[in-house]
């Protein structure tokens, strides 16, 4: 009795002596994040692009910068077939030299530098979504692996069961026990196993390939991964969870921002077409002519000009019917509205997934309460049913049945483990909430 319980616990247990390699990277969920995180290249490429609009939110008084430009020239004229009534008494050659700037002024450039700090804000969104999703991925993806990875080593002790039935059935043919065909099957069953086994290691191998390339790590990299598939329970009350996090998710947030924008766009357009600007110049000019006799150096031979000027612009075309500045508002005022339409259906399907989410991590937790039982009675019935093979009171058929249900009852509780905890990482993407440990607070702060 206790060599077959010893039998079955082995048969249960999830070790992880299957896939390891000499000296593997040991990986956690909490590894595997952070290094997608510091590696990925998308989330690479996201990160540059946050760095640039934070570059132009950070130097948005630029605007205020006049543009200046100096230039410098040295020309040369001369009189061809009609020369001037007048005769050319200056020199031909001339060198000349000069500086400009150019200032406009007008009430839209508080919107423009109003814009660069929108545009940065809904960067950081996007920013902040892009690291979300990777980590979601991440650890559906772990945890999808550590439920392949425990299924693997089930599948390998499966194997081992048959094989050391097999050996015991041909000990029992050598001492006249059993006979040939007895064995022949016994024989032809344990090697059933073999492909089974061989195209799952297959597919988590490639599985884990692209995972590591996802965490940005060589692919050929060898690697064990460790972690628990079991969670608690948690009771979620569905209402409290809309009410208090349903207005922080990403695309919620990015949705108002996106309305923020359209509204300084308004105003925008509004003070280009509706508010007069002034436009401030200024400039100097100097020439020297005969820039090559040593004698025109001297300051006689300078000229030099220097200018300022105030131009204000009132435009007048936005107050006609039918401009193209009050098409443009009237367009606008249809977009804004298009936009707050939107984010209402986007409130209405974030209440949905949520309600959506805790429903199915409720169906989860009865289906993995379930698979837990089945998985004790289809041990308990296996051990039964090899003691009465071993007395000679069943077939070798029946062991096999007995056992592939024990086989069948522990991958349901395996997947049943994965839906359930994919089902609380997808609800703390939903909330917006870092961490699945979150979930289990708000659970116990409800029973406070």
């Amino acid at each position: 009795m206790i060599k077959k319980f010893v039998l079955i616990a082995g048969f249960l247990s999830l070790g992880t002596s299957l896939l390891l390699a000499e000296s593997p990277v040991e990986l956690t969920v909490e590894k595997s994040v952070s290094a997608a995180l510091e590696q990925n290249r998308d989330l690479m490429i996201t990160r540059l692009e946050t760095d640039s609009s934070r570059l132009e939110f950070d130097n948005r008084w630029n605007s205020l910068v006049p543009d200046i430009s100096a230039t410098t020239g040295l020309s040369y004229r001369d009189d061809l077939l009609f020369p001037s009534s007048q005769g050319n008494s200056s020199s031909p050659a001339s060198l000349s030299a000069g500086l400009s700037l150019s200032l406009p002024l007008s009430s839209t450039l508080a919107h423009r530098m109003e814009q660069t700090r929108i545009d940065y804000e809904a960067q950081m969104i996007s920013m902040e979504t892009a690291q979300k999703q990777l980590i979601r991925d991440v650890e559906k993806e772990f945890y999808y692996l550590l439920t392949v990875k425990n299924n693997l080593e089930v599948l390998q002790q499966n194997q081992e069961l048959a094989e050391k039935r097999y050996m015991q059935t041909l000990e029992n043919f050598n001492n006249g026990f059993s006979s040939e065909l007895q064995v022949l099957q016994a024989q032809v069953s344990a090697a059933n196993y073999r492909p089974q086994l061989s195209q799952a290691r297959s597919d988590y191998e490639i599985r884990e390939r692209s995972f590591l390339i996802l965490l940005g790590i060589d692919p050929e990299t060898e690697v064990n991964l460790t972690g628990e598939l079991e969670h608690p329970s948690v009771e979620l009350n569905a209402p409290d969870l809309v009410s208090l996090y349903a207005a922080g998710r990403q695309d919620i947030r990015a949705q108002q921002k996106s309305i923020e924008s359209l509204e300084n766009s308004r105003r925008t357009a509004k003070a280009s077409g509706f508010s007069p600007s002034v436009s401030v110049t200024g400039g100097w000019t100097s020439s020297l002519n005969d820039p090559f006799s040593g004698s025109s150096w001297s300051e006689n031979g300078w000229t030099d000009t220097l200018s300022m000027g105030l131009t204000l612009r009132v435009p007048l075309d936005g107050y006609i019917p039918g401009s193209s500045q009050k098409t443009t508002l009237a367009q606008t005022d249809i977009s804004i509205e298009q936009a707050r339409i939107s984010l209402d259906s986007l409130m209405d399907s974030a209440r949905t997934d949520i309600l959506n989410l805790v429903k199915s991590i409720r169906t989860s937790q009865e289906q993995l309460e379930l698979a837990g039982l089945n998985v004790d009675l289809a041990a308990k019935s296996y051990e039964m049913t090899e003691e009465s093979y071993n007395l000679g009171v069943m077939e070798r058929l029946e062991v096999e049945d007995a056992q592939q249900s024990l086989l069948s009852a522990i991958q349901q509780r395996l997947t049943s483990q994965y839906q359930y905890l994919s089902g609380l990482i997808d609800l703390k993407y939903a909330l917006n909430l870092d961490s699945i440990d979150d979930l289990y607070t708000m659970n116990a702060r409800s029973y406070e």
